[in-house]
């Protein structure tokens, strides 16, 4: 209700008129509008009055159209004559009455009193609608806000649980403790708040003293006529900072509320009106804002009259606002989670639905929420088997493809209800690296057979189980034969295509209960289970032999290999995994001796020779390191002057237990360990040691030959090598004769071509050893810069007697002879063999028909005594 009277005067005389308008022009706090003579604008009817004048000669049917639109509205006031007041009010105005101030305090007393009158009859409507209203906003303040706590609090003590994983950063732990003591604030909050309002609805039974009741209210009520404050209790007045409520009754309520607001209050509360809940709102107390809930109920049969019930929820949108930022930023970090979290109910329904939930089963949030957790974990049911533990199960995603995940899952009761959360992690990856693992453990890289590991399994498991059958198992150790040579030749590329290849038709050919497996390099074993009798694993034997009777295709080129294979049997030739196996690869050895291509089984004398080859071995490391071996040395003579011209170095094992060894005892194991690289290197620093001696006593032209392994030429830098002997020891380079066999050479021809330059260009002399027994090719031969041709003693030894071998014999002369190279004969022991070595033109011979290998001081006497007179007449 404003401070200014607002009056419509309809029908009034000219005189009554101008006197009434006399007194209301001294009063500058009252409106006056008048239609004389009843000339009625309908518009100015459409407007809002306090009263409504009528003159006395009229009657109230003379203005019923217009005044049926407004009396609803205010007091309708006759003037003019005394009788009684139309429109409830308690007064009139007489003709007497209608100048000056007079005038205006009747009609202000009956407007008040009229205004009283309403407002009283409507009191208890007014207040059981308020009530209505309040406990509507509580209900809905209780049911919005329990909600999101119960969810947010259930998230809070999983993350406090540790069951989505501890968190190490103390500053958000902190924070995380902080929302969940403001969560709890709130729950009391909403319980007070429902208190309150039972004590409300006791009041509210009372139908006393309306206004007494309403300022019992802890809530705002306030009545509002066309937008102005009629009414308002004790708590709005505290609310807007008014000492009491006749401070702010009448002023317009739209004054009061924050301009973000105000188009809620417009067209007398209409928005407020047709909301079916309270509506928060932000009002103003100074230039403070108040953050309120309010609820606005129509008057029934008093239009304009609206009820209003405010409560200031400052300190709860407080609490609010920082439990929603709180909330938002653990959304974020739930949103941010690599691993998908999923809560659902009791009832299995899903709830809450991460962004990592989204990415790994391919559902949006919005699709999933509301439908069963079964949809992506079948294994799951409502009511959350499971709970409190972490296992593997299955995941399914949207297009219906399954994928192994890991889900712990938590059970966490809020209030009445049970919620259930899921942290659940794709470990497709790792199941597929863990297989990989698995298999690259347990089979080989190359071929994809199982490995020794492998192998050594299930061949436990065999025996294990053969005790209760008695059936026999066997394993084949098969080793290629002339694979050395395809991979020397045609590189190591195609030696792994070979085995592949090998490995391939091995397992072609194998018993469906057996295995095959690759050993290592180019040795596969062959395991046979549940065998009745030794003649089946003959019979395998076979057939794995028969298997590398064809052909196989190896870059484009046919290739031929045999296979050795190696057989021990269980129970008979041992009883664990160790045993078999090695045993096996005994008899693969003795196979190889044999001729290759062979079959072998495993007899005890192997295990004997197999063992004193470990003790020899054993033996050679610490002769090595002990400096347990010497040289001897062979001399070679010239057939045309008779001159010693060189001396070969032979080594020799001097073992403290067992004497003089013999070469042929410890190179082929010094061979097979390695240990000739070491070894060797210590020949030719002596051999050189030695000749220089010999070139200081006066024997300059004298040479020394020192043979080469494989393993020197291919596993050292040899030239380097023998360039610093050459450094250390001063001796002429042209005395030093590096001696390689002829097999040597055809293994790589090309590498070794190259090497063979490289030792030439430091001097050396070069010899081919063995010459005719490995197969050479003479296209090759004339592109090795070598200087001497040592022809075999085993065409040596027939020479006198076998035509072929002196055939042989001669024709290798005559080729060394036509390349300009020196032709030696070794092995040379008997009078007719120089007989016909010197009538074939032979250039040289060593053997025991001139002197047998001896120490070095011997032969340096052997030397000094030779006659080279004595040797020419023979």
């Amino acid at each position: 209700m404003t401070d200014r009277l607002s009056l419509l005067m309809l029908g009034g005389k000219r005189r009554y008129c101008l006197d009434l308008a006399e007194g209301v022009g001294r009063d500058t706090g009252v409106d006056l509008v008048f239609l004389a003579d009843g000339q009625v604008d309908a518009a100015r009817l459409g407007a809002r009055y306090d009263a409504v004048l009528l003159d006395a000669d009229h009657s109230i049917e003379d203005f019923a159209e217009w005044l049926n639109l407004w009396r609803r509205n205010g007091p309708l006031i006759r003037v003019g004559a005394r009788g009684n007041v139309v429109g409830d009010a308690d007064d009139w105005l007489s003709e007497a009455e209608c100048r000056g101030p007079a005038a205006i305090r009747v009609i202000r007393q009956a407007v008040s009193l009229w205004q009283t009158r309403r407002g009283l009859e409507a009191a208890q409507q007014e207040a059981e609608e308020a009530r209505q209203a309040k406990n509507a906003a509580l209900a809905a303040m209780s049911y919005n806000l329990r909600t999101p706590l119960n969810t947010i609090l259930g998230l809070l003590e999983l993350i406090e649980s540790g069951v989505i994983g501890t968190c190490d950063n103390e500053r958000i732990a902190e924070y995380l403790k902080d929302i969940h003591s403001a969560g709890r604030s709130l729950f009391h909050v909403v319980d007070e708040l429902l208190h309150v309002a039972g004590i409300d609805l006791a009041l509210a039974s009372n139908e006393g003293h309306y206004r007494q009741l309403i300022d019992m209210s802890p809530d705002t009520v306030v009545v509002c006529q066309d937008g102005a404050i009629s009414l308002i209790n004790l708590a709005g007045a505290a609310l807007f900072g008014a000492r009491q409520p006749a401070d702010l009754e009448g002023r317009p309520f739209g004054s009061l509320v924050h301009p973000d607001y105000r188009d809620l209050v417009e067209d007398n509360f209409q928005a407020l009106i047709e909301e079916a809940s309270a509506v928060p709102m932000r009002f103003l107390r100074g230039a403070e804002a108040i953050d309120v809930m309010v609820s606005a109920v129509p008057k029934a049969n008093d239009p304009g009259c609206v009820l209003l019930v405010v409560r200031n929820i400052t300190d709860l949108m407080k609490a609010t606002r920082g439990i929603l930022d709180r909330n938002k930023r653990l959304n974020s970090i739930l949103q941010m989670a690599v691993d998908a979290i999923i809560v659902y109910g009791a009832d299995g329904s899903v709830e809450t639905f991460n962004h990592s939930a989204e990415e790994m089963f391919g559902f949006q949030a919005a699709e999933i929420v509301g439908k069963q957790v079964t949809a992506l974990l079948p294994d799951l049911r409502a009511g959350g088997q499971l709970v409190s533990t972490e296992r593997e199960t299955v995941g399914r995603r949207r297009n219906g493809v399954k994928f192994p995940v890991d889900v712990a899952l938590s059970e966490t009761r809020l209030d009445d209800r049970t919620i259930f959360t899921a942290i659940i992690r794709d470990i497709t990856e790792r199941k597929r690296i863990e297989e990989h693992l698995i298999h690259s453990a347990s089979h080989d890289s190359l071929t994809g057979l199982p490995n020794r590991v492998l192998l050594r399994d299930r061949l436990e498991q065999a025996i294990s189980h053969s005790h209760g059958t008695g059936a026999l198992v066997a394993v084949l150790f098969l080793d290629l034969d002339g694979f050395k040579t395809v991979n020397n030749t045609l590189g190591h590329l195609a030696g792994d295509e070979l085995v592949v290849k090998v490995g391939e038709r091995l397992a072609a050919a194998r018993r469906r209960p057996d295995t095959v497996a690759r050993f290592s390099g180019d040795e596969f074993t062959y395991l046979m289970t549940e065998v009745e009798d030794v003649e089946a694993i003959v019979d395998a034997a076979q057939q794995l032999v028969m298997a590398f009777d064809a052909p196989f295709l190896v870059r484009e080129r046919k290739v031929i290999v045999t296979v050795s294979v190696g057989i021990s049997v269980y129970p008979r030739d041992g009883g664990t995994a160790s045993d078999l196996i090695a045993r096996a690869g005994l008899a693969m050895l003795e196979a190889k001796r044999a001729g290759r291509n062979q079959v072998r089984f495993f007899d005890p004398l192997m295990n004997r020779q197999a063992v004193e080859r470990l003790t020899l071995e054993h033996a050679l490391r610490q002769g090595i390191e002990q400096e347990e071996f010497c040289l001897h040395y062979q001399p070679q003579v010239s057939l045309r002057t008779g001159q010693v011209t060189g001396m070969e170095a032979l080594v020799r094992w001097n073992h403290p237990a067992l004497g003089l060894v013999p070469p042929n005892k410890f190179i082929p194991i010094a061979e097979e360990t390695g240990l000739i690289i070491q070894l060797g290197a210590w020949v030719l620093h002596q051999a050189c040691r030695d000749v220089r001696k010999l070139h200081d006593m006066g024997f300059a032209c004298l040479r020394v030959a020192v043979n080469m392994s494989g393993s020197q030429l291919v596993e050292t830098n040899i030239v380097e090598v023998i360039e610093g002997v050459l450094r250390d020891t001063g001796i002429d380079p042209k005395t030093l004769d590096i001696e390689i066999t002829e097999s040597m050479l055809m293994s790589e021809p090309e590498k070794a071509a190259e090497l063979l330059a490289h030792i030439k260009r430091l001097g050396v002399r070069v010899s081919i050893d063995d010459f005719g027994t490995g197969f050479s090719s003479l296209s090759y031969l004339k592109r090795f810069p070598i200087d001497t041709i040592k022809i075999d003693r085993s065409f040596i030894r027939g020479i006198a007697v076998d035509q072929k071998d002196r055939s042989i014999t001669n024709s290798i002369i005559t080729l060394a002879h036509s390349m300009g190279l020196v032709a030696l004969a070794e092995g040379v022991e008997e009078d007719s063999q120089f007989l016909a070595l010197l009538s074939d033109e032979c250039d040289e011979v060593q053997g025991y028909g001139v002197c047998r290998p001896l120490a070095f001081d011997k032969v340096v006497s052997f030397i000094e005594r030779w006659d080279a007179r004595k040797f020419a007449k023979v």
